[in-house]
């Protein structure tokens, strides 16, 4: 996975538990992240950009040992992101960058690592502010990737020698022909409720939780028959 960046994070406007306030992870991801990796001269792919016919996690744990470079956001305390960032600490000692949201109750054990922290990112913020968040993280991930300095806090506490690893073979792109991202289908579902076409709305988000299944998706697969009225009103009821 040469030249590629693995975002780990979570997605979705989330709210953070210890401060109540929502992050939009989409924004953070879209409009700071993406952009940065790619000034950079990286591919950027977040786990709903994987094309997979299966479950997530052989992907998942294919790009957090075989990416160039991890950033890790742990805005919001999403266990997921925090496991991933454990298994990559483990399996790579460096190229690791971790970032968060200003608000950021940080964790004991990642309390003594460097983190880049952005505000409340969000479509109301102004752009230049923006745009000056993306040079600073593109000039650590351009840093991060010419040093290689040792990020993981296991290996920089523990002189261990880091595990060898068969090269991961990336299947070719014909290969992954006729399967559709988790991102596309949420973003399909998302234009399809927006253009009041609810039944295609539920298709999508039904097979997005045939890849991922979480409570954003179910919450928005049901609002999708909630707002079918061509379903009878208890068969929507019964149904979502």
């Amino acid at each position: 996975m040469q030249n590629t960046c693995f975002v780990i994070m979570g997605f979705g406007v989330k709210t953070d538990l210890h401060t109540g306030k929502k992050v939009d992870l989409d924004y953070v991801y879209n409009y700071l992240i993406k952009p940065a990796v790619t000034r950079a001269g990286l591919k950027c792919v977040r786990a709903d950009e994987i094309k997979h016919s299966s479950l997530i996690d052989v992907p998942m744990y294919e790009h957090l040992l075989g990416a160039d470079l991890v950033i890790a956001d742990l805005s919001t305390s999403n266990p997921n992101a925090i496991y991933e960032l454990g298994v990559r600490h483990a399996v790579k000692q460096f190229s690791t960058i971790l970032i968060a949201n200003d608000d950021f109750d940080y964790p004991f054990d990642v309390n003594h690592v460097a983190f880049f922290s952005y505000k409340n990112l969000s479509l109301h913020y102004k752009k230049e502010l923006v745009e000056e968040l993306i040079e600073k993280l593109k000039d650590i991930v351009i840093e991060v990737r010419q040093t290689k300095r040792v990020d993981s806090p296991f290996y920089s506490l523990l002189r261990v020698t880091p595990p060898k690893y068969d090269r991961i073979i990336e299947k070719e792109n014909s290969d992954m022909d006729g399967r559709v991202s988790l991102k596309t289908r949420i973003d399909t579902g998302n234009r399809a409720l927006e253009n009041e076409d609810y039944a295609t709305a539920e298709k999508e988000f039904a097979e997005a939780i045939k890849i991922e299944k979480n409570e954003f998706l179910v919450q928005k697969m049901c609002l999708s028959i909630y707002k079918n009225a061509t379903i009878d009103e208890l068969k929507r009821y019964k149904k979502s």
